[in-house]
């Protein structure tokens, strides 16, 4: 950063783990230190280009705001475009802000770049959206997210950049979040009437929650709070070792461990998820060739990753796919308790995914499920005070997009308007990734010609002065 004397150090750090602006020479205040460069406010005439568009940027004044939501899979790109009113907010709980006002959803192999995907759900868009950029944006994807990016490896060219989509689009604030992280914050949006209770537990306010859930794969994420708002963590816990309980599920590793060539584990996933379901079946077939049903084999050979659907509607006749299914809740109530045991969530534990509530009558009807997860030694008490639900509601993850992008909204508004000339704000639970600096092009703004030319990091029409190192010159907001 050209080494003089006054330059402050590369990456001094606050005690609460922000990340210090640089403090100007000329203002060496402590509390400035801790803030960006803040612009001036944009008017609400300013005008950016978005896809190929003039569209109106929207400040502090506007009485409401569209938010871009999407959850964005390997196959299909499920975008949604809400109006939040100015002064909604989010509860948890409650109700969530705003309204609908376009969802669709395209196939991702009929668009050679998520961008491409974008620009027809904008162009689709209802008229009255059209003259506006949206405020936020966030997508729950579909993969691990690093540096506001994701690249997904099953459809080549499609690498989703937050960043580079912001300085595209001009949308003030675009975030991506793993897909199970989406779910973690769509926790926080669910009513009692969306949840079955397994056990009441003793909740604990402020406590942490923790959530797993079955689907095409096994996820896991934990919640803290922190002055009484939760952050979601992400976590690969469901890539952990399967440990086999009994003699049956000690064969079924080595099966799968000669199935998928491993030469020491295999992972829960291989398990509990739809895919696993099916694993299991295969090493029962082997195991039991005499229990083996034709019809069963031909449906499961015809339903390709569909597998788990098979298996699990033809386990109230079928003799394997009756124990494939007790295998696996057996599995997967034992790893819920491991998860119970590793975040002690007493604030709650959540049971998503789509396998346990198109499932319920496993988990509700037979005490396989909360035998396994209670099944903990001397510390299986402890487990007893935890709340365990099972969630019924299939759209969290739309709604934790939802309650993410709503949240930035209420940081930008809070400030003035300025924060929408701001950095994109960065989310806890992400890793060190530092939001990179954004900037708005403006078109047309009366006010534009009285900010050209004066010396702000921010102004319109200037790059960041941010030298070598984003890192230098920006905070990581906690939202």
């Amino acid at each position: 950063m050209g080494g003089s004397a006054s330059t402050p150090s590369r990456r001094q750090q606050h005690p609460n783990g922000r990340m210090k602006v640089p403090v100007p020479p000329e203002s060496p205040s402590p509390k400035d230190s801790l803030r960006p460069v803040r612009p001036p406010l944009l008017s609400r005439k300013s005008t950016v280009m978005c896809v190929g568009q003039p569209k109106l940027v929207p400040d502090n004044s506007s009485p409401s705001y569209f938010i871009l939501t999407g959850d964005i899979g390997g196959t299909n790109s499920r975008l949604t475009l809400h109006e939040v009113g100015r002064h909604e907010t989010v509860t948890q709980g409650g109700p969530m802000p705003g309204v609908s006002v376009f969802h669709k959803e395209y196939l991702n192999c009929n668009y050679p770049t998520f961008q491409d995907l974008l620009k027809t759900f904008f162009a689709e868009a209802p008229a009255r959206t059209q003259a506006v950029v949206p405020a936020a944006a966030c997508f729950a994807v579909a993969g691990p997210v690093d540096g506001n990016a994701v690249a997904f490896t099953n459809r080549a060219g499609w690498v989703i950049d937050g960043n580079e989509l912001q300085d595209s689009l001009q949308i003030p604030h675009i975030r991506l979040i793993n897909d199970f992280v989406a779910n973690g914050y769509g926790l926080l949006t669910l009513s009692e009437k969306e949840t079955v209770t397994l056990q009441q537990g003793t909740p604990k306010v402020g406590a942490p929650i923790a959530c797993l859930g079955a689907g095409t794969g096994l996820g896991e994420c934990y919640l803290t709070c922190k002055d009484g708002v939760y952050d979601c963590w992400p976590s690969e816990g469901g890539h952990a070792e399967f440990a086999p309980r009994g003699e049956l599920q000690i064969r079924l590793l080595h099966f799968l461990m000669a199935k998928f060539k491993a030469t020491h584990r295999v992972s829960l996933e291989r398990i509990v998820s739809g895919k696993g379901l099916v694993n299991v079946y295969e090493f029962l077939r082997k195991e039991f060739p005499e229990k083996a049903n034709a019809a069963v084999d031909q449906e499961l050979q015809a339903a390709g990753d569909l597998g788990g659907r098979v298996v699990a509607s033809n386990a109230g006749h079928d003799d394997l796919c009756r124990q494939a299914m007790h295998i696996m809740i057996d599995v997967y109530g034992s790893e819920a308790g491991t998860v119970a045991l590793k975040w002690l969530p007493f604030g709650g534990l959540y049971i998503a995914g789509g396998l346990a509530p198109k499932n319920l009558s496993y988990f509700t009807n037979s005490d396989l499920f909360m035998n396994s997860l209670m099944d903990k030694g001397r510390v299986t008490p402890a487990l007893k005070q935890v709340p365990i639900k099972i969630v019924l509601a299939e759209n969290i993850g739309q709604r934790g997009a939802l309650l993410m992008a709503v949240r930035a909204l209420e940081k930008m508004t809070q400030d003035d308007g300025r924060a929408f000339l701001e950095p994109s704000v960065g989310f806890a639970g992400e890793g060190p990734n530092v939001a990179l600096k954004r900037q708005l092009t403006i078109v047309d703004d009366p006010t534009a010609s009285d900010l050209k030319g004066q010396d702000q990091p921010y102004a319109v029409g200037n790059t960041p002065s941010i030298g070598t190192d984003t890192e230098d010159a920006i905070e990581t907001i906690r939202l």
